[in-house]
């Protein structure tokens, strides 16, 4: 597990065709690109005006979000779980990212032979440029058994289910990337591809599948996340619109659309089938998209006013906040200056230890491993509310009591 701000969702070498994630400079500028010749950046040009690290918060803060008990993840399009041999993929829960470890390769490991997860990728990036998009997905999912956390391999997957128009697993596979990291760029879409033209008739092939099924939330989050690597931004919020409203447990959808649009209610305007409005300018030669008739869009509930902040005094003690129906945040505060946070749900407990300070409301919780959780804090009523730095202003953050 890893806590704070550090995204571990592009540390890995995919030499040669990875070229970037979607945009936002807020938290690009901290993420250390291994990935030199091929990285671009990513999606979304209009987040460039979101002041908040939020979108997702699960990005700066990766799998703690939901570890700490902070957030409650439900993948609403989940099935059942893949099993590849002995390897188990649970797209019920986030995608588990780690960082990759700070190690010294020997003269051996330098000259030794590539991973198999590697040489599985390769393979199957092959076949799916040719189109063979069944060997495609058998070459990935052998490359996801010894390679289980790589995102870039699960989203990969989810594009070869999209490629074979089965768009309810490709749904549940981009659900769990996309709660802990943003999706690809346009132009590492497109190397994945022989032509513009072959992606095209698929994204195509996905607005018909919707306009003939329009209450297809999955097919629809799908398509949601196609027209954001597009960069057509207008677009996707009208089919997140849409998605919010067919399926309200689908909780990624919901902040994706609080990001790209903070205006824009969950219950929105719904999305026309297919044909969704550009916009904004399509990355590179992306697809174009057919203009329907725009309409009017709701605005966005005022942040909630902050309580009095607290003294240090008064923070120390045991705190306790309620998570869900059955999930117990204890955060115990220490006059020394140390904390612990325990996270309770079922038979499953995460503890998370380190050093805090308080400066006016706002609390740093700096956990063993040096990674960070920025929180504004406020006491009112003997209740701490604890909300996340960045965060909008939907969330409504944690309450705890002594």
């Amino acid at each position: 597990m890893h806590w704070g701000n550090r995204p571990w969702w592009n540390h890995r070498h995919h030499d040669g065709w990875h070229r970037g994630h979607w945009r936002h400079d807020r938290w690009r500028r901290d993420v250390h690109h291994h990935h030199h010749h091929y990285y671009g950046y990513g999606w979304g040009r209009p987040w460039y005006r979101r002041p908040a690290v939020w979108g997702l918060t699960a990005w700066s803060l990766g799998n703690l979000i939901y570890n700490s008990g902070y957030c409650v993840y439900t993948n609403p399009y989940y099935v059942e779980p893949v099993v590849i041999g002995t390897t188990v993929i649970e797209y019920s829960t986030p995608v588990t990212m780690l960082a990759p470890a700070q190690t010294v390769p020997t003269v051996t490991e330098v000259a030794g032979s590539t991973a198999p997860s590697e040489v599985a990728f390769d393979r199957a990036r092959q076949a799916f440029y040719t189109g063979d998009y069944v060997q495609a997905l058998s070459q990935v999912e052998q490359a996801l058994a010894s390679a289980p956390t790589d995102a870039a391999l699960h989203e990969f997957r989810a594009l070869t289910l999209f490629a074979m128009g089965r768009y309810q697993e490709a749904a549940a596979t981009l659900n769990a990337v996309l709660a802990v990291g943003p999706g690809w760029d346009w132009e590492t879409m497109r190397g994945l591809y022989p032509s513009v033209e072959a992606y095209t008739l698929q994204l195509r092939a996905l607005e018909g599948y919707v306009r003939e099924n329009r209450d297809a939330a999955p097919a629809r989050f799908v398509l949601a996340y196609h027209y954001l690597t597009c960069d057509h931004t207008e677009a996707s919020v009208r089919q997140l619109q849409k998605v919010v409203e067919l399926e309200p447990q689908d909780t990624v959808a919901s902040e994706l659309l609080s990001v790209l649009d903070p205006e824009s209610a969950p219950t929105a305007q719904a999305a026309p089938a297919g044909g969704t409005p550009a916009g904004n300018a399509p990355a590179g030669n992306a697809p174009l998209l057919v203009p329907p008739a725009a309409g009017e869009e709701p605005g966005q509930p005022a942040a909630p006013a902050r309580p009095k902040p607290p003294t240090a005094e008064q923070i120390v003690g045991e705190w306790t906040a309620k998570q869900g129906d059955d999930g117990t945040i204890q955060l115990q505060l220490e006059a020394a200056g140390t904390f612990t946070w325990t996270f309770t749900r079922d038979d499953d407990e995460n503890v998370l230890k380190g050093t805090y300070t308080l400066a006016d409301d706002v609390l740093v919780l700096t956990a063993e491993d040096g990674g960070q959780m920025v929180a504004n804090v406020g006491l009112a009523d003997e209740t701490l509310g604890f909300r996340l730095v960045g965060s909008p202003p939907a969330d409504p953050g944690l309450k705890f009591s002594k």
